[in-house]
């Protein structure tokens, strides 16, 4: 093997042995840092940075399940008496979804709404702005996907807080 590499470098002329070091000594390392060490640093630097936007989602969602505590003690230790029908009603007519609501009726002490189809956002802004003080927790809420984007279908039990 030794012997035909040195008889085939033996039959080359100095230019053409000149020409085969310099690919040897410059063309192969620089394909070799281009080829496989840049794409390799590339990652590396990729991996780092999603290692940096999973750190502050972790942060973030551990800060919002510490909060999420914090509220449900709050809601607990000064739950509410649980307002009325119509004081339900009350307060989706200030948010505008009174017109969405296909049905309000109580059964027993739990209370049952349905919206047929109802903008997703501003269903979940009024839950939001009104569940702790309406003495009531959700015990039953389904969400289906409305025929229109951002539009949904939902159906909600609300319970009375212990």
């Amino acid at each position: 093997m030794m012997e035909r590499l040195t008889d085939f470098l033996v039959d080359l002329s100095g230019r053409e042995r000149l020409l085969i070091s310099v690919l040897l000594f410059l063309v192969l390392p620089a394909a070799i840092y281009f080829g496989v060490l840049v794409p390799m640093e590339r990652g590396r630097d990729q991996a780092r940075v999603d290692l940096v936007e999973a750190s502050a989602l972790l942060q973030w969602t551990q800060a919002r399940a510490e909060e999420a505590q914090r509220l449900q003690l709050v809601a607990r230790d000064a739950a509410p008496e649980p307002i009325g029908v119509s004081e339900i009603e009350r307060s989706l007519a200030e948010v505008g979804l009174r017109r969405d609501l296909s049905e309000l009726s109580r059964q027993d002490s739990d209370i049952e709404l349905q919206f047929e189809a109802v903008e997703f956002t501003a269903l979940g802004a009024w839950i939001n702005s009104t569940s702790l003080s309406w003495g009531y927790e959700v015990s039953s809420f389904k969400v289906e996907r409305g025929s229109e984007p951002g539009m949904v279908r939902a159906l909600m039990t609300l319970t009375p807080q212990s």
